[in-house]
């Protein structure tokens, strides 16, 4: 089979990487490289083989044509994955435990992280000149109304204080503040301020510098070999300590919030929950501007969490609102953007919203892996759902569906396993006739038409690769 010259050489820096590891647990056993290479020798051929094979099933030697960064890790964390999973399987299926886990595990895992961090320094490399470009040669259009005559009946601010705002003495009808929210300690303090000394309709205009427009300063700050060491730190100092409640506040104790990091989908998400609604967005050096104008009164729910595990409000049985837990794969604050993303976006093939920014790399990993739905069995057991039925939906999705489906849909449970994956519809329209079918189905007989879904599920998502997203 011809093989082409880009993949031997990735598959030769994969082994290289794989022996180096694998010699260095040997070194680290606690007696001599000439007793334990002769009782691995065998075993790590087989065990080789395999980790190329699936490496190749997987996709591991072609992530280097990737131009989006899950792409490039997925199929890293995938083959790994399997590997560990295999040679489990192995070892306790022949009772052979003879052979130190410290060495296989240890080997597969220190090279699925080395590898991570070489394809995140190629990845910057590659492509940092192709961000660069992708940076400057965007749309830089300020909205129409932006002029002299708007600014006569605004007020401009440089403040990163809600108190400065909240103690303007009149209403206005925009309120400009040129310093951007990264530097604001408590946002939505401050939008809450903003909204109350806005008029009705009232704009806010105002600054955020986004993740990926963090991303392309420091791309442009530092040479390709640190690149990867920079971002991983930041990522960990910046994205991380903050959102870890034991190490919040010594963060913010030592940056005094002054360096948030900020993705689109978060400040967005905060002005609607603050009231807002986005009205434009342009980019000027480097910084994401947006004008959102006031609709309502700030949200009285309580902030949303930072952890790994969310609980989203969605349309249960009867109508009522339930918790349904599931693993972040969004952005903070990203469920108050819905309305805003179907307006603008609209929905792609299989009901899903187009060019969703809400989903972060990681997040769509997960999807891929059905990983972010396991925490739901936690409403299964407290009998919020069951096992085959209509995806539980949000309430802005669901007042999408017709009256009649609506009606019919609340009779019922939500379940964890939909007629999405038999059906595979591609529209919004498929999607409700694929709905009111297993509900007609269901209420005629429900063991026998949860028990074919199901069936027809699972061959689904094993065999055909059925994914919601």
């Amino acid at each position: 089979m011809y093989i082409k010259s880009g993949r031997i050489n990735a598959v030769l820096i994969d082994l290289f990487i794989l022996s180096a590891f694998f010699g260095l647990f040997l070194w680290l056993k606690p007696a001599t490289l000439r007793h334990y290479v002769p009782h691995f020798s065998e075993p790590y051929l087989y065990f080789t083989l395999l980790w190329v094979g699936v490496s190749f099933v997987t996709g591991k030697y072609t992530i280097l044509a990737k131009k989006e960064i899950e792409k490039v890790l997925f199929p890293i964390v995938a083959s790994s994955a399997i590997s560990i999973a295999a040679v489990s399987v192995a070892m306790y299926s022949f009772q052979n435990t003879s052979y130190s886990r410290m060495v296989v595990l240890g080997t597969i895992l220190a090279a699925t992280v080395t590898e991570i961090f070489l394809a995140n320094l190629y990845y910057f490399h590659t492509f940092k000149n192709e961000f660069a470009k992708i940076a400057d040669t965007r749309a830089i259009v300020l909205p129409a109304w932006v002029s002299s005559d708007v600014l006569k009946n605004a007020i401009v601010l440089k403040t990163s204080s809600w108190v400065t705002v909240a103690s303007l003495p009149y209403k206005y009808e925009r309120i400009i503040n040129s310093e951007r929210l990264n530097r604001v300690r408590n946002i939505n303090s401050l939008l809450e301020s903003v909204n109350e000394r806005l008029v009705d309709g009232g704009v806010y205009i105002g600054c955020v510098e986004t993740i990926e427009q963090r991303v392309f300063r420091l791309l442009s700050k530092f040479t390709p070999a640190f690149i990867s060491l920079v971002y991983v730190a930041d990522f960990l100092f910046h994205r991380v300590l903050p959102k870890i409640g034991i190490t919040s506040k010594s963060y913010f104790a030592v940056t005094r919030g002054y360096a948030n990091v900020l993705s689109k989908a978060e400040t967005f998400g905060r002005l609607c929950y603050c009231g807002f609604e986005i009205a434009d967005e342009w980019e000027i050096d480097g910084l994401l501007y947006f004008s959102a104008k006031k609709i309502k009164e700030p949200s009285r729910l309580p902030n949303p969490t930072y952890g790994p595990l969310i609980a989203l409000r969605r349309v249960g049985k009867d109508g009522k609102l339930i918790k349904v837990y599931k693993m972040r794969t969004m952005h903070p604050y990203s469920e108050f953007l819905q309305e805003y993303v179907f307006n603008k976006y609209n929905l792609k093939e299989g009901g899903k919203f187009q060019n969703d920014f809400r989903i972060t790399a990681l997040g769509r990993l997960m999807r891929k892996l059905f990983l972010d739905e396991f925490p739901m069995f936690i409403n299964f057991f407290k009998g919020e759902l069951k096992l085959v039925g209509v995806r539980p939906l949000s309430q802005h999705y669901f007042n999408l569906y017709t009256k009649e489906l609506q009606e019919k849909r609340i009779k019922t449970k939500p379940g964890l396993v939909p007629p999405f994956y038999v059906d595979r519809p591609e529209t919004l329209e498929e999607i409700m006739e694929s709905e009111m079918r297993y509900l007609e189905a269901y209420e005629r007989s429900p063991l026998v038409t949860d028990l074919r879904y199901f069936v027809g599920a699972v061959v689904n998502i094993v065999f055909r690769r059925a994914r919601s997203s």
